[in-house]
């Protein structure tokens, strides 16, 4: 019976599954594999309504777990240029600072400098 089915009538979304598992957010990707894992089995056996529900469930936890991956990464990314360009700054900054300090004690030894040769 299963034979007869085409390729595509038989997605049960392993797969893109474990990726999402494995890649992208692990909480809602077991459940995307538990309900890909329990399509194939109805598939097997034959069960085409509950296999169909299973891989639509399987479908939703996968796309659910990509977009909440994506989201993760995309924050993180984020708050690390933040953070990194802050740190930047505020080295940047203190080497001005350093610097005008540097150039002040300079003038000021010059003009003692000037003052005692008369």
């Amino acid at each position: 019976m299963v034979d007869n089915l085409s390729k595509e009538d038989q997605k049960t979304y392993i797969t893109p599954a474990i990726l999402v598992t494995l890649f992208a957010f692990l909480p809602v990707g077991m459940f995307a594999l538990k309900y890909a894992l329990e399509a194939k089995n109805y598939y097997i056996i034959g069960d085409f309504d509950y296999a169909n529900k299973a891989a639509s469930k399987a479908k939703k936890l996968t796309i659910i777990g990509f977009l909440i991956g994506i989201t993760i990464y995309l924050f993180g990314t984020v708050g690390w240029i933040y953070s990194y360009s802050n740190a930047q700054k505020k080295l940047i900054q203190e080497g001005l600072n350093t610097q005008k300090e540097l150039i002040q004690e300079d003038s000021v030894e010059k003009s003692t400098e000037m003052l005692g040769d008369r």
